[in-house]
């Protein structure tokens, strides 16, 4: 992908993947049938909302670097660490 003018980000959402709640999958469907919009869906929705600005720094440090002098993510990351 080297010179793709693109990217993505995929930050991980509360209760899905690593951040499953305790129960894991048989814990969100039991939610989800429970009550799908306020138990399941608004939940997601909001902690990631308010999670999102840790990692805002991040992708303004990226950004800059990018216009400086090439897509050096991998440098910008290590960097912040």
């Amino acid at each position: 992908m080297e010179g793709l003018d693109a990217w993505r980000v995929y930050l991980g959402l509360p209760d899905n993947g690593d951040r499953l709640p305790e129960g894991g999958q048989d814990e969100l469907m039991r939610r989800g049938y429970e009550d799908a919009v306020l138990r399941l869906n608004v939940p997601i929705a909001s902690v990631g909302a308010q999670e999102f600005p840790a990692p805002w720094p991040n992708f303004v440090i990226a950004s800059a670097c990018r216009k400086m002098d090439g897509w050096r993510w991998s440098a910008v990351r290590s960097a912040r660490r």
